[in-house]
């Protein structure tokens, strides 16, 4: 006698293999997309930095100062910024001549805060 499909311990054992490959694969989305949320957050940070930095490059050598820190939501996620003028560290620069505008963006995607810091060096020679 020929007996044909399968038995019900091949099917058990089948849907169990299935389904923990099936819970795996499920629990990889999660965790991807929490680094996309994370990468786009950098990437808004940074545009954020970089605007800031053009408003400093905007500004002429002697008027230099440091803009008022704010609050900024993009896409759900709330960055907060600071900036900061000062002199060059470099013992060698004349602060005449040289200045450094530096900002600093932080914002939190789950509980952890992230930070982006950008600097310029900026001169008051002419172009």
């Amino acid at each position: 006698m020929i007996r044909r499909g399968f038995t019900l311990l091949e099917t058990i054992v089948t849907s169990f293999i299935v389904s923990m490959i099936l819970i795996f694969v499920l629990n990889l989305f999660p965790a991807a997309m929490t680094a996309v949320r994370r990468s786009e957050s950098e990437v808004q940070a940074n545009l954020l930095a970089t605007s800031l930095l053009e408003q400093f490059r905007a500004q002429t050598f002697a008027d230099l100062k440091a803009l008022p820190d704010g609050d900024i939501t993009i896409d759900g996620t709330a960055y907060r910024y600071t900036t900061k003028v000062g002199p060059v560290t470099d013992p060698a620069s004349d602060p005449k001549y040289l200045k450094r505008a530096m900002v600093n963006v932080t914002w939190k995607v789950r509980q952890l805060e992230h930070t982006v810091k950008r600097e310029i060096w900026i001169h008051a020679l002419k172009r």
